[in-house]
C-alpha cells in the first residue's frame, strides 16, 4: 500500500476486492517471491507409465487474465473473498472507462520510442488489454500486425485509484449509537426501532433503507398495540401514557411528536 504506482492486474483487484491483501497477490514483487505445489502428471517414453506428484514452481507473474481466472475458479469453489463487483466490471466498466474519460491517467513505456510516457486520454478510446509474452500490455488491434500504438508495463498512481474506490463506503447518514433496551426508564421510539433495525446492535445496515425502517416500525407497532410496549407522550401539558390503538398513525409523525417507548 506504500507503492506509488500499481500495475494494472493491482488496480483492478483494488477496485474488485478492495483489500490490500488481494492487492499483494497481484504484486509482481510479492509473487517472485512465493513457490506453490502443483499437482502433475506425466509419462516416461510413449508407453511406459503414468507418473503423478507435485512439483515446487515458482508463481508467475501477474496478468489480467489470471485476476479474471483466478476469480472464477474461487466463485466455482465457493469460495476466496468478497467481491464488491466482478472483476470484468472492475476492468472494464470502472478502471479503463475512467481512462478513457481521463478521470485517472496512467504511464506507459511507448513500445515505439522505448520511454516512458503518460498514455494520452484520446488514445484510450483505441486501446485494449492484450496480454503478450506472459505480460499485460494495452495496444491498438492493429500493433497485432506491427503497427498502432503499444505500451508496456502500464502502471496507475496507487492514490488516485484509492481515491476514486475507496475501501469503506460511508453511508450518506449516520445513525446515533445504539440504545439498549435494558434497566429503567424510557427510550426515545426512534431508538427503540433502531435497536430492532440493528438486531439488538449486532447488523449493521444503511440509513436510508426506508424498507429496514419500516419493518422495523412495523414490529414496534405490533408489540405496542398489543401492549408489550408502553408509550408515554406529551399532552395536556405533561407526560402521559398512550394507548397503543392511536400509534397505527405514521410512527415517523409519532417520534416527532415527542413519543417515547
Amino acid at each position: 500500500m506504500k507503492e506509488v504506482f500499481w500495475t494494472l492486474p493491482m488496480a483492478v483487484a483494488w477496485i474488485a476486492y478492495r483489500t490490500a491483501d488481494e492487492v499483494r497477490e497481484w504484486w509482481d514483487a510479492y509473487r517472485i517471491e512465493c513457490w506453490d505445489w502443483h499437482y502433475r502428471k506425466w509419462r516416461i517414453g510413449i508407453d511406459g507409465p503414468v507418473h503423478e506428484g507435485h512439483f515446487l514452481e515458482q508463481r508467475t507473474t501477474a496478468t489480467l487474465v489470471l485476476l479474471g481466472l483466478a476469480a472464477i475458479f474461487d466463485r466455482a469453489s465457493g469460495g476466496g473473498p468478497a467481491l464488491k463487483m466482478t472483476v470484468d466490471e472492475a476492468r472494464e466498466t470502472a478502471l479503463l472507462a475512467a481512462l478513457r474519460e481521463g478521470l485517472i491517467e496512467a504511464i506507459g513505456i511507448n513500445a515505439a520510442t522505448g520511454t516512458s510516457e503518460k498514455i494520452p486520454v484520446i488514445a484510450w478510446h483505441d486501446l485494449e488489454c492484450q496480454e503478450q509474452h506472459d505480460r499485460d500490455v494495452v495496444a491498438t488491434p492493429l500493433s497485432r500486425l506491427g503497427g498502432g500504438l503499444r505500451y508496456e508495463r502500464v502502471l496507475v498512481w496507487r492514490k488516485a485509484i484509492i481515491g476514486m474506490w475507496p475501501a469503506i463506503i460511508p453511508p450518506l447518514l449516520t445513525l446515533p449509537e445504539t440504545m439498549s433496551p435494558t434497566g429503567p426508564g424510557y427510550m426515545p421510539l426512534y431508538c427503540a426501532a433502531q435497536w430492532i433495525a440493528t438486531e439488538g446492535g449486532k447488523r449493521n445496515f444503511d440509513p436510508n433503507d426506508e424498507d429496514i425502517w419500516k419493518a422495523a416500525f412495523r414490529e414496534l407497532n405490533d408489540r405496542i398495540t398489543s401492549d408489550q410496549v408502553r408509550v408515554i407522550g406529551t399532552g395536556n401539558g405533561g407526560r402521559e401514557p398512550v394507548s397503543g390503538h392511536p400509534l397505527r398513525m405514521n410512527f415517523m409523525d409519532a417520534s416527532e411528536k415527542g413519543y417515547s417507548t
